[in-house]
């Protein structure tokens, strides 16, 4: 708490700083914490330089910094997620903030919804966890409040209200897939794996209800904790799916105009960077797919919960009409079915390998939950 108070004031005073133009020229300031001397400081550091355009490498690995005392290079991630190893006279600092400047039509930008707690190893801390896991949990009974207050119609349940139709653990599961990262969810699954061949590796995951998901899942329970609302509101992928619900504007627009009754704002990225709007914008969507599957998906997937949760995730990530292609062709083994693709074309109708791992992560997750 002492160090949260501290980082608060920190953060306001690196809006002050933002006046000293000529000196955060591109660069990027970070609140780290010395754990062993509990000393807290500001150090600003710069962007590695690029090699060649076309190979995009950088000339090297490491930020320049402007404390010349500290070293530092980043291990994963990008934009304000970025993890950061920030080693200051060979000790290893926590980052607790960091913030970035641009320039926009002449003016530097000292909005403070720019300072962002990135995660890293060092404030893997059980009580920023449980911070992190009741705030997702009061955002979603509050999306949840809220719909109920509007009454907003059903379209998959006629006559009935959309608000309390799709349980909290499954969108609490939904949004923690969201935002764990395929490759380290693969990489826990092959440990998994590995773990039980060899007998259980008792020794490495004491805890019983503990396995290699644990981590990844409470990766995300700490972003949660340490930045509460401005977690993950400048999250963009690929495919232009923006902040906490990884919502395109296209979804966001069709949701929109398919439920007035919700009074969603009309601006996207206020909708999206508040995280209970961004949830009932879920929510509505849930309910928007389910009302069009097929006679055949709603009864195949509403033969139990758990399938009920597979097939709206699947439809979350890769779309209704992929969903019901695939049960229309496969009927119960549906989920089995991987995509066989030539360039643009599918040869053979499937799961996308995307939602393939997709589906994989939220069964892992509800697993973890129980």
């Amino acid at each position: 708490q002492k160090y949260k108070e501290r980082t608060a004031e920190l953060k306001s005073a690196i809006e002050r700083l933002a006046i000293l133009k000529f000196r955060l020229l591109e660069k990027t300031l970070l609140v780290i914490l010395n754990r062993e001397s509990g000393e807290l400081r500001l150090i600003y550091i710069q962007e590695p330089e690029y090699g060649l355009k076309k190979t995009n490498r950088r000339i090297s690995p490491f930020y320049r910094s402007y404390a010349p005392e500290c070293l530092v290079t980043k291990i994963d991630g990008n934009g304000h997620g970025k993890n950061l190893l920030v080693l200051c006279e060979n000790r290893v600092m926590s980052v607790l903030a960091l913030a970035h400047f641009h320039e926009k039509k002449g003016e530097y930008s000292r909005d403070i919804s720019h300072v962002y707690t990135p995660y890293s190893p060092q404030i893997h801390d059980p009580a920023i966890i449980a911070e992190g896991k009741k705030y997702l949990s009061q955002k979603i009974q509050s999306a949840m409040e809220s719909l109920r207050e509007k009454r907003v119609p059903s379209r998959a349940y006629l006559g009935e209200s959309v608000h309390w139709k799709f349980s909290s653990n499954f969108i609490e599961a939904i949004i923690i897939n969201e935002h764990m990262d395929h490759d380290e969810f693969i990489s826990a699954m092959a440990e998994e794996e590995l773990r039980a061949s060899n007998g259980g590796g008792v020794a490495q995951y004491p805890s019983s209800n503990r396995s290699a998901i644990t981590p990844l899942v409470e990766k995300v329970f700490t972003v949660l904790g340490a930045n509460m609302e401005r977690a993950y509101i400048f999250s963009v992928s690929k495919a232009r799916a923006c902040c906490f619900a990884q919502f395109i504007q296209s979804t966001f627009r069709f949701v929109q105009k398919e439920y007035p009754e919700a009074k969603l704002p009309e601006n996207f990225f206020a909708v999206m960077r508040n995280h209970t709007s961004a949830i009932e914008a879920m929510i509505l969507l849930f309910d928007h797919d389910l009302s069009q599957f097929t006679p055949r998906a709603r009864e195949l997937c509403e033969s139990s919960q758990e399938l009920l949760e597979d097939c709206l995730a699947v439809s979350y990530n890769g779309g209704v009409n992929r969903l019901n292609a695939v049960i229309k062709t496969y009927d119960e083994n549906w989920d089995l079915q991987k995509a066989v693709r030539k360039g643009k074309r599918f040869l053979k109708k499937g799961l996308t390998n995307e939602t393939n791992i997709y589906i994989q992560k939220i069964r892992a997750i509800r697993k973890f939950e129980k």
